[in-house]
């Protein structure tokens, strides 16, 4: 989990698993012409095949906030990604992470 499609706070690649459950929440709104700001928190995380492992202090934070372009199917994104430790170590912060760059899909 990671990178432009999912837990926007981590780079790609950083959670790896045998499978992985989260869920984000988000909400784009007009600022100007083709321009729109951009706000995502989610909570997931990854866990041994079939989430063996899984339980909900083991999920972990994501959260980002920029800009967008307006254009739905290729956009242009400007956003600052923070990513945190697991809940039961604590939840602090441990990942930031700048993306400035194009977003190819819905």
């Amino acid at each position: 989990l990671g990178g432009s499609g999912t837990l926007r706070g981590f780079l790609p690649g950083r959670l790896l698993g045998r499978s992985g459950v989260f869920s984000t929440l988000r909400y784009r709104w007009p600022i100007w012409i083709w321009l729109d700001g951009s706000n995502q928190i989610g909570v997931g995380n990854v866990f041994d095949e079939h989430l063996r492992d899984f339980k909900p202090g083991l999920l972990r934070f994501s959260g980002a906030i920029g800009v967008e372009s307006g254009a739905p199917d290729g956009s242009f994104e400007l956003l600052v990604g923070l990513g945190s430790e697991t809940f039961d170590h604590g939840g602090q912060l441990s990942s930031l992470r700048i993306v400035f760059g194009t977003n190819h899909g819905f």
